[in-house]
């Protein structure tokens, strides 16, 4: 399937129209995805509610076009299948957008039930034409027990929101999440309790992306209990390479993977990178003794390595749960919608 045009409406979509022209003869397909618009008391939000639409469709042909043109073949290599305003990952190496806890922060420390919006599309390495980002978040120091939801900014109640985190009194917490974006490339962050909260992105994903999953056969990667992968328990402040050619396809430029810190030595948290430069961002925090996981969407080096540094301490596993190649599938963005709740949800 050929996506021709993807569009969003003005602020207000009433009586709105789009033209597209110059298209071949045949059959096409509208979609529709729901937006917020107005607010609970005049209008509605974006989650579990499609709203009501008319549409009208015109067409016209074009003066002198005589027979159209027969229709072009698809091509045949997977890595020019995708259509330019395909949704596909780019993945790159982990940058941060947002620290409050640095006193040149934008955003000072978050107060109970405060919503933030920050910028991700055009930051850190993100092009503009994004419609979600891979994102790690951490929350850092909270005052008391709380969760993070990650939304795109509209109006979302109390009652709608959906975890992204779920942190402790004193702990810091973080967890990969892939981000919908609104249509200027926001995201807003909303923290129950008082907290500090760190923002890093390892991905983004629109039409500029080169990349689907292409596989989610899972297996285990490094486990340093047993010596697979990686010869035994890391030491602090230890950076190691992690290789993985043979273990994935040769196509592959990124990987999902689910991380464990097993035994830690004292409180810290575990970068991982494509082995360019540190970068300092935490794929992974940890507290001592504990084990304690996260996942994410890791870019690659050219020779198919990931590098990996502690502060503390640890055995790790890392479990592979997916590749990303060209010619993968696609991403349709959504809000988040829960899907279960078993203290009492009706979903």
């Amino acid at each position: 399937r050929r996506i021709v045009r993807t569009i969003a409406p003005p602020d207000d979509p009433h009586g709105w129209t789009h033209s597209v022209d110059r298209l071949r003869a045949g059959s096409y397909e509208i979609t529709v995805r729901s937006i917020a618009y107005g607010n609970a008391s005049t209008g509605f939000s974006s989650y579990a509610s499609i709203g009501g639409y008319v549409l009208d469709v015109d067409v016209t042909e074009a003066p002198g076009t005589g027979t159209p043109p027969a229709t072009e073949p698809p091509p045949t290599d997977p890595a020019q299948q995708k259509d330019s305003e395909a949704n596909q990952l780019t993945a790159m190496s982990p940058a941060r957008l947002l620290d409050t806890r640095r006193p040149d922060s934008p955003e000072a420390r978050l107060k109970a039930g405060e919503e933030i919006r920050i910028r991700v599309a055009g930051s850190g390495g993100v092009p503009n034409e994004a419609v979600a980002a891979v994102l790690n978040v951490v929350a850092a120091d909270p005052a008391t027990n709380g969760f993070l939801s990650l939304t795109p900014c509209t109006d979302v109640s109390d009652a709608e929101r959906t975890s992204s985190l779920n942190f402790t009194a004193g702990r810091n917490i973080a967890n990969s999440t892939i981000a919908t974006l609104t249509g200027n490339g926001d995201v807003c962050i909303y923290s129950s309790a008082a907290t500090d909260i760190v923002v890093d992105v390892t991905g983004s994903i629109g039409p500029d992306g080169t990349a689907g999953l292409a596989s989610s056969a899972l297996r285990r990667l490094v486990d340093t209990r047993t010596g697979l992968g990686l010869p035994g328990r890391l030491g602090p402040n230890e950076r190691v390479e992690v290789a993985l050619a043979g273990a994935i396809a040769a196509d592959t430029v990124a990987v999902a993977l689910n991380m464990t810190a097993i035994g830690a030595s004292g409180p810290g948290f575990l970068t991982l990178d494509d082995c360019g430069s540190a970068t300092g961002t935490a794929a992974l925090n940890y507290w001592a003794g504990e084990n304690r996981g996260n996942n994410g969407i890791f870019a690659l080096s050219e020779s198919k390595t990931l590098c990996l540094e502690n502060t503390s301490a640890l055995d790790l596993t890392i479990d592979l749960t997916g590749e990303f190649k060209p010619g993968g599938l696609t991403f349709v963005p959504a809000d988040p919608l829960r899907l279960l709740d078993t203290r009492g949800s009706n979903r």
